[in-house]
């Protein structure tokens, strides 16, 4: 019977020991969840930036392009 509550016992702290390894995993995967969440929330609004960008870059040179001949336009319906 001595044996069997010896074992119990070393049985007991090895689960304690383990229920403390898992807690810390669960911690370090909670860490990383976090770290994984500004990673993305950080690649999007780069994304977003990078997109508005292009968009007003590209919305210039269309504009340039075109600015003379309704430039040409406007003179044309004002002089008549």
């Amino acid at each position: 019977m001595v044996r069997l509550d010896a074992t119990v016992v070393q049985l007991d702290e090895k689960f304690d020991k383990l229920e403390g390894r898992f807690g810390k995993l669960e911690e370090k995967v909670d860490r990383l969840d976090y770290k994984f969440d500004v990673y993305q929330k950080g690649t999007d609004a780069m994304v977003r930036m990078a997109t508005t960008s292009m968009i007003a870059a590209a919305s210039v040179v269309v504009l340039s392009n075109l600015s003379p001949a309704i430039a040409q336009l406007v003179t044309a319906l004002t002089t008549n």
